[in-house]
């Protein structure tokens, strides 16, 4: 009887913790499969490393979705500001290198290190170029971030958007640094 508790026990801290897909709180996608309902759902891994939900590729309009290989272009090239939006401990313990500091919740405030000036309301003819990232694909940080610029009058055509974020970077290996003042 104490070797089945054990076992039911094992299997409760086993079982993957299941997280939102399309919002915080939808825990399951219905499909039809062979004519039936099969329901995808989306587990807590090691390698999901965050309980946010999938983000649009384009979740503002007039933002262009980058790939890594963008990213090592605009490094290279000077061609744009690479703007981590995360909250400063995870950009502390890890950027892309090169990656300045504005947290998703503080971008309204901030845009000025961007060529945006305020006198009342935001002026951002001066813009500059910039491709903003956060942890990954289920991410909210940057989305939200990029909302609010564009509600402040930055021009969406000078924002590109990293979906992989630090998750799919690590992934593939690149290089990060500890993220500097």
């Amino acid at each position: 009887m104490k070797s089945l508790i054990i076992i039911a026990l094992l299997a409760l801290v086993l079982q993957a913790e299941k997280i939102g897909i399309l919002t915080k709180s939808d825990r399951t996608f219905t499909i039809k499969m062979n004519g039936a309902d099969f329901n995808i759902t989306r587990d807590m891994t090691a390698c999901g490393k965050n309980k946010g939900w999938l983000q649009e590729l384009v979740p503002v309009a007039g933002v262009k979705p980058v790939t890594e290989l963008d990213i090592l272009d605009a490094l290279k090239n000077n061609s744009a500001v690479l703007v981590d939006m995360r909250m400063g401990d995870d950009f502390y313990e890890a950027t892309i290198p090169n990656a300045i500091n504005i947290p998703f919740n503080l971008i309204t405030s901030e845009l000025e290190q961007l060529g945006c000036t305020y006198d009342k309301k935001w002026e951002c003819s001066q813009a500059v170029e910039v491709i903003v990232f956060c942890n990954g694909p289920v991410c909210p940080q940057s989305p939200f971030g990029m909302k609010k610029m564009v509600e402040n009058s930055y021009p969406a055509n000078k924002i590109s958007y990293y979906r992989g974020g630090m998750m799919d970077w690590d992934a593939l290996g690149l290089t990060t640094v500890k993220g500097e003042f």
